[in-house]
């Protein structure tokens, strides 16, 4: 069996159902925290426990006119007071444009901090953190 490589121009972001277009890049790690478990009178740990699993990552992309940004997109809306209050999760999806699977899905994604960078004779760009609280991928839907 020959394995393929993936590369990044094969997939398909979406974010909520909606193709982000103007997404140039997605990095996210997720962590887990372990801690040890120690038996009275054993300096040496008997087994180490899983405490805790996160998600976090930054999108970057570009700036399309009349588009509102990522508030426009609805992904990170912080256009207004009422915006801010009423925002929702997103899930976010990586998917291979041949095979049409998911290979990374994100869920319950909050976006807390985004930047833009604006030069002269330049693309305006951004990139955007998020959190989520799980990251499953096309192993995990065999399972």
């Amino acid at each position: 069996m020959i394995q393929l490589l993936q590369t990044g121009a094969g997939v398909r972001l979406i974010i909520n159902q909606s193709i982000v277009g103007f997404a140039t890049g997605i990095t996210f790690t997720r962590s887990t925290s372990s801690k040890f478990i120690f038996e009275i009178d054993n300096p040496y740990p008997r087994e180490i426990a899983k405490t805790s699993y996160s998600v976090q990552g930054t999108l970057t992309g570009i700036r399309i006119r009349d588009s509102g940004g990522l508030d426009g997109a609805g992904i990170m809306d912080e256009s207004s007071p009422s915006a801010f209050f009423n925002s929702k999760y997103c899930t976010i999806e990586v998917v291979d444009r041949v095979t049409n699977k998911h290979m990374f899905t994100i869920r319950n994604v909050v976006f807390d901090q985004d930047s833009w960078s604006i030069q002269a004779k330049q693309i305006i760009g951004f990139t955007a953190n998020f959190k989520g609280t799980f990251v499953s991928n096309e192993v995990s839907d065999q399972s």
